[in-house]
């Protein structure tokens, strides 16, 4: 599977809010690192969306994928229940997994 149809199928995952759907999009020993902070397995990071990400009711809008060999980013318009926020997605896959996983957000002015 391609780097930016793991992708989707990750947004689909967020949009439908399926933890389960992304324990296993992510490798047994994939990070994730967002917020400065950083999450170690499949399990935590499947527990980081369901008890922080969706909490947030996140609604991505997402800018064109720029793709190099297994590395995917992202730019994200994020619409949440505390305001938009511009986001920028960095992955890495590798046998039809999501490796890591970056996140840089900051709140957009003037919202």
């Amino acid at each position: 599977m391609s780097t930016r149809a793991i992708v989707e199928r990750y947004f689909a995952a967020i949009r439908n809010r399926d933890c389960e759907a992304l324990r296993h999009m992510f490798a047994d020993d994939a990070v994730l690192s967002s917020g400065g902070a950083t999450y170690f397995g499949n399990d935590a990071i499947a527990d980081w969306y369901l008890n922080q990400a969706f909490a947030i009711n996140p609604e991505p809008a997402l800018g064109p994928f720029i793709v190099e060999g297994d590395r995917l980013a992202v730019e994200i318009d994020l619409h949440t229940s505390i305001g938009r926020l511009a986001v920028c997605d960095i992955f890495e896959t590798k046998n039809d997994k999501i490796e890591s996983l970056s996140i840089y957000g900051v709140p957009q002015l003037g919202d």
